[in-house]
Parts: structure tokens; sequence; C-alpha cells
């Protein structure tokens, strides 16, 4: 798993590849701009600690996890209205450490609980009908390693590296119905400084990630339900297309000015998360941090959220299309982000500065 970064300004490939030559300059490129900084048409009085990457299920309502709360919650934001679903245990439809809202292709959705190494399953009308998905049943793939379920029923994941492998995961298809697991790319991982195992107040047993230094280049990827994945990698900056069959297109380089890591940046991040050395910092910021800023949206669209200044006036999304070019830029107010889509919906969570709540909003997309 990689290592989780500070909430602050958002806490052998597969052998068939052929190399697509796109003869489109994403610098030049003329960008198409989504704005989402304005009056959102529906929106949530009712605050979370956090918002996870989320669902917009068939039977209305938008599903998504509370990482601080460890709670699963079904957001109505026609009516205003919030719950919980289900309850903290480890009985039948219970859950310890749900991670984050997942399409399941009928318009439910699954949600990997951390905790306890399985899956809960979520109606269309949110109802939890019971779990699964152990390990076992997946040909390797841990329940936290799916990210995605494809037309077919198959799961998108990452798997265990082979022995000797010490720098990326196998990005994998697991296809329930035939038992075959096809190995679509790799993935590669950022090393990590694993901490001492902390008791957590539920029994279980955790440890922390870190880097030796803020914000390293991480590489991000997503699934979409045709079963391709998007490779999203920070140097040089690119989304790389991965098909169901294997096959990958490569995508333009997107050419960009890095953002300076000034005193004045160290100062605020200082000021608002944690007394950093100034040997940890580095001289510019990533494109991305490669955590929860990059997701998957309808169409084979890929929304990657930008890395800002401190002190920026927008936070910025470069949205892909499914060759991997850059084709859109959408604007939304600061401490900001993006967590799912609807049907011509963009759901965005807000933070406010004063009690640092998450706000969720819907947007109509332009």
């Amino acid at each position: 798993m990689q290592p989780i970064a500070p909430r602050w300004k958002h806490s052998p490939i597969a052998s068939s590849i052929v190399l697509v030559a796109l003869a489109i300059s994403s610098a030049s490129a003329q960008l198409r701009t989504i704005d989402l900084t304005g009056r959102p048409t529906a929106a949530l009085t009712m605050p979370a600690n956090t918002v996870s990457h989320g669902v917009e299920l068939a039977g209305g309502g938008f599903l998504f996890v509370d990482g601080i709360d460890k709670s699963l919650l079904l957001a109505d934001l026609s009516r205003d209205d919030l719950r919980t679903l289900g309850r903290s245990g480890a009985g039948p439809g219970e859950y310890r450490s749900p991670y984050r809202a997942i399409a399941d292709g009928k318009g439910g959705a699954l949600v990997p609980d951390l905790s306890l190494d399985r899956v809960l399953m979520i109606t269309p009308d949110g109802q939890i009908t019971g779990t699964g998905f152990s390990r076992i049943e997946n040909g390797g793939m841990a329940p936290s390693g799916i990210r995605g379920i494809d037309s077919q029923g198959s799961l998108l994941g990452y798997t265990r590296a082979p022995e000797g492998i010490r720098d990326s995961l196998p990005i994998t298809r697991w296809d329930p119905s035939a038992k075959q697991a096809t190995v679509l790319a790799w993935w590669p991982t950022v090393r990590a400084i694993v901490g001492p195992a902390v008791k957590m107040p539920d029994g279980s047993t955790a440890r922390s990630l870190s880097t030796s230094r803020l914000w390293p280049l991480r590489t991000a990827w997503v699934a979409h339900a045709d079963g391709s994945v998007a490779i999203v990698r920070p140097a040089p900056y690119r989304v790389d297309v991965v098909s169901s069959n294997g096959t990958t297109v490569r995508g333009p380089v997107v050419q960009y000015q890095p953002v300076r890591v000034t005193s004045a940046f160290r100062e605020e991040f200082r000021r608002t998360e944690a007394p950093i050395p100034d040997e940890q910092f580095p001289d510019a910021l990533p494109p991305f941090a490669g955590l929860d800023d990059v997701i998957a949206a309808p169409g084979g669209e890929v929304w990657v959220g930008r890395m800002q200044d401190w002190n920026s006036a927008f936070a910025v999304y470069d949205v892909f299309d499914r060759r991997g070019v850059r084709v859109v830029e959408a604007r939304l107010r600061p401490h900001s982000k993006v967590v799912g889509f609807g049907a011509g919906t963009v759901y965005v969570a807000r933070q406010t500065q004063d009690d640092d709540l998450w706000y969720l909003e819907r947007y109509t997309r332009e």
C-alpha cells in the first residue's frame, strides 16, 4: 500500500504493448474549462470528518466513507439528509475500517474493510446485504486492493508482487467465473518507512507508513467499467491507458510549471500541519500527490487533482480522455476535492478552515 500523505492541500509490462504516437501537443491544445466554483445545485449542511471517494447509487443517494469515524454514510443531497449505514463490529454486515465505495456495475457498491479483510456489499437502495470477496476468493487480491469491477464482472485491482520484485505491484484482472488472473500492467511504488505496531481501540493492530521527504513522485492508477486501467505518471507527467487485453496507449506528455516550495509555503504548512524540518520539503511540488486526488469518471475520463501553492485561488483538476489526452481543466473553490460522479453531475467535498470539517456538494457538469 502506498504511504499516506498529509491531508494538507487534500490530507515487465503486460506482454502485448502497442505504443500509439498521438500527434497532439497537450501543451498547446486549447483546453475547455469546467467551472465548479459557483453555487452547487445541492449541498449537505451536515458535515463529515472526512469524505472518501464515493458512488452514486441507482436508487438515489451518494455512498461514501468517513475514515476518521470509520463509518459508512449515505447522503441524500436533495433532502439534506445524511445517515449511517450498519454499525461497527465483526458480525454479518458489520465493519471495522471501511475504506472507500466502489461501484459494483449493478447500481450498488462494494466497500472494502481494511481491518476485517473483506468487502461489504451494498444494494442500489443503500442496504448492506452481506460480506464477501476474501483474498482466497479473489485469486490472491486483497479486498483493499480492489479498484473496480468491469462490465463482465471481473475485479480490477493490485496484488502482491512476485518474489524478488520490490519496486512495483502487478495491476491484475481477476475473472471469478474462470478463476483466472491476468496481469495488465505494473504499478511503480514508493519506498515507505514502516512504523512500530500500534494497538487500535477496536483491537486491531496498525502501523504508520511515511516517506523520508514530503510528496515523493507517486504513480497513481484507476480502473474503468470497460476493463481498462489508466496509469497516471508524474515524471514525465502523462496518462497511459491499458485496455482489457493488455495493449497500451501512451498519452502525450503534459508540460506544466512546477510549484516552487518557498519559505512562505513551508511556514504555512508548519502552521496548519506539523513542524517539518526544511530538509524534508522538496524544492518543487510534483504535478499531483498520487493518493485520493486521482479519480475515474464515466466515459473513460480520469480527473487528476493538481498540487497548488498554499495561497492558490482555485483547486484545479486536469481531465484526461480515454486516449490519455488532457482535454479539460476543472476549477473548484479552494480546499475542495472531487469525490464522485453521477449522471451529468460532479460530487465535491469542501473543507472549512475554521473547524476542518468536510461538506458534500453536488454540481451540474457543464
